[in-house]
């Protein structure tokens, strides 16, 4: 499994994902108490698959981007992580 394999498969991601799609259509939906250190860690795994080569890749850390966006408003580092997964 080559790394960007392991970054779109990793838990992290997937459950950061899931938190942001919940959030986005539920809204009183309320973070987990360690969203926070995981959303740090999601950020750095949509990054590293924001080069990869594949579309399928480059769509999730699109989507986390995205959510993460419209959700976490304001904020100068979510701002930073979108713009370099967006770029």
């Amino acid at each position: 499994m080559n790394t960007y394999e392991w970054a779109f498969n990793h838990g992290t991601l997937n459950a950061v994902i899931a938190e942001l799609q919940k959030k986005y259509f539920i809204e009183k939906f309320e973070f987990s108490e360690d969203f926070e250190e995981s959303y740090k860690k999601a950020g750095w795994l949509a990054t590293l698959l924001a080069n990869s080569g594949s579309p399928q890749h480059r769509q999730k850390s699109l989507l986390f981007a995205a959510l993460s966006k419209i959700l976490i408003p304001d904020r100068v580092a979510v701002e930073t992580l979108c713009y370099a997964i967006f770029a």
